[in-house]
């Protein structure tokens, strides 16, 4: 059953902690589909379309945990999009969430019948890490972050749950081994034999960074001049951290178009196919790049690029932070996949100012909820 595949698919998308209410959430999304409307639309007796996305939201109308909100802004943008939260006083045929929740439901006695689901233990605050002395600010932006996240875990199960069903031999993910682009690029950086002074202490410089990358933190902030072979060594110390801490995923974040092409040449010319390598970005052209390969491959390729589905990313400062703060399926399907990785901010300090604290503010949520580490 769709609702049953859904719910095991984003519990697994999530996180320990939210899993519960992933879980929950993947269980009512599509409630409304139980409405008689609904059944004779999908029978092709009648061509209505019905709103079935708000139902499995307004089920949870009057409960009072502090979770419930962001429970109801997935199931009901699921399909749409994130609302906004609108109006107490808002007019029922409005587009905001408050409103949306008001609308009059149909019965869905089908769904009672034969969904069970238990509401999650309401530890929100206690999962969101806040205390008495914490501020209603910080804490609604935590809460806001944790809402896309789950948003995220729902769309993406939802559609790969569809398409599973749609077309069963459908191929996405792009993976590797860590380890062996490991060992691939630590003989790469072997090569380079220190003679001059200046290649010297740009070995120190590196060797610096690894010995840092041995102590345990969730962000690592890394200072190393123009010419002093930052790409090869970030990519090691990433590579040294995802093996130590068992991580899914290295995600390589670039500021600038203009290099992320020949940074994505370096690594697949290191890795092979001990890691392949997904480029995510606006230049990159899926068919020239691909026109050795199979057809599927390519397709395969972009479906990958919709939710990160793979072990190397590199992309640019706008994918990324659209998967942050996005309000669009579309966008958010990555984010779920931003967990349990090392992500690498190259060139971090050419963020526009105006954005630098939401983006910064952004990495923070990562490491501190999906258990990943960020090296800058």
């Amino acid at each position: 059953m769709h609702l049953e595949n859904v719910a095991k698919l984003c519990e697994n998308n999530a996180v320990k902690d939210f899993k519960p209410y992933a879980r929950c959430i993947g269980l009512l999304h599509d409630a409304g589909k139980y409405t008689a409307e609904f059944q004779k639309y999908i029978r092709g007796e009648s061509n209505v379309k019905t709103e079935h996305a708000r139902y499995g939201a307004q089920i949870l109308n009057g409960l009072r945990f502090l979770y419930i909100y962001m429970m109801q802004y997935c199931i009901a943008g699921h399909h749409t999009g994130l609302a906004d939260g609108g109006s107490i006083n808002g007019n029922p045929e409005d587009s905001q969430l408050r409103s949306i929740l008001k609308r009059e439901m149909e019965p869905i006695d089908g769904f009672y019948d034969e969904i069970k689901y238990n509401l999650p233990e309401d530890n929100m605050r206690e999962l969101l890490k806040f205390n008495g002395h914490s501020n209603l600010g910080d804490l609604i932006e935590a809460y806001a972050f944790i809402t896309r996240y789950m948003f995220s875990c729902l769309t993406d199960a939802d559609y790969i749950d569809t398409e599973h069903f749609c077309n069963p031999n459908t191929e996405r993910g792009l993976h590797g081994n860590f380890r062996r682009a490991y060992e691939r690029i630590c003989d790469k950086i072997s090569s380079f034999k220190p003679v001059t002074e200046l290649q010297k202490a740009r070995g120190k410089i590196q060797n610096m960074v690894y010995e840092s990358i041995n102590d345990r933190a969730d962000m690592y902030i890394v200072d190393m001049p123009t010419g002093s072979g930052k790409t090869l060594c970030s990519m090691k110390a990433a590579l040294q951290l995802a093996t130590k801490y068992d991580k899914k995923r290295i995600i390589y974040v670039i500021p600038f178009v203009s290099i992320i092409e020949q940074t994505a040449k370096v690594f697949e010319n290191i890795f092979g196919d001990a890691l392949p390598v997904l480029q995510h970005h606006s230049n990159y052209d899926f068919e020239n790049e691909t026109d050795d390969l199979p057809d599927k491959t390519t397709e395969k390729l972009k479906r990958t690029c919709e939710n990160w589905d793979a072990d190397l990313i590199v992309t640019t400062n706008i994918q990324f932070f659209e998967s942050l703060y996005h309000y669009r399926g579309s966008r958010l399907r990555k984010l779920h996949n931003l967990a349990d990785s090392v992500i690498v901010f190259d060139e971090i300090h050419t963020l526009p100012p105006e954005y630098l604290q939401p983006c910064l503010r952004g990495i923070n949520h990562i490491v501190k909820y999906l258990n990943s580490k960020a090296i800058i």
